[in-house]
């Protein structure tokens, strides 16, 4: 025990004889650790923590199919929705394959716009994630099936809340397009 406050005794020595080096050393520890809980708090809420509203959150995967290229970029191949039966019928353990593909839209509503990341999924989509909805419905099978049909969309709480201004009839109501 002596020779550890001898120790610690020479070094606190040292670093009042050499200040801005006392600084450097103190900057560059603070620096290290504040981007060490950064990263491993932005990997925990990324990774670690199970999606909020899913059921059986370990349970999900993003499956996608690329191959990588000589130049070392990885290529991505799109699966389409004709090609999921072949897959699920393959692979058993994607009994509840579903697939989605996104993009960035401007939606409009009572003199309103906001710009919105939209997700076009299949109908089994939700059921995969458990999802369940606040109010309204999910989409069923029977909204994939005619092309001529009426267009159905399931909004976020957000966006129902500021675009929207919490309207039961736009959750409700078939007839606002």
């Amino acid at each position: 025990m002596e020779f550890l406050l001898s120790d610690l005794r020479y070094a606190l020595r040292s670093l009042r004889h050499a200040p801005a080096f006392s600084l450097v050393v103190v900057v560059t520890l603070a620096l290290g650790v504040g981007a060490s809980t950064a990263g491993f708090t932005l990997a925990n809420w990324l990774i670690f923590q199970p999606l909020p509203g899913v059921r059986d959150a370990d349970r999900i995967a993003v499956v996608w199919f690329g191959e990588n290229r000589a130049n070392g970029f990885l290529s991505q191949y799109p699966v389409s929705a004709s090609q999921m039966p072949a897959l699920t019928g393959a692979v058993p353990a994607l009994h509840s394959l579903t697939g989605y593909r996104s993009q960035a839209a401007s939606v409009a509503a009572r003199g309103r716009a906001r710009r919105v990341d939209l997700e076009f999924v299949m109908p089994g989509y939700f059921t995969a994630l458990g999802a369940r909805p606040e109010v309204g419905r999910l989409l069923s099978e029977d909204d994939d099936v005619a092309p001529s049909g009426i267009p159905v969309a399931v909004i976020g709480h957000d966006l129902w809340l500021d675009l929207f201004e919490a309207d039961p009839v736009v959750v409700r109501s078939s007839s606002l397009w």
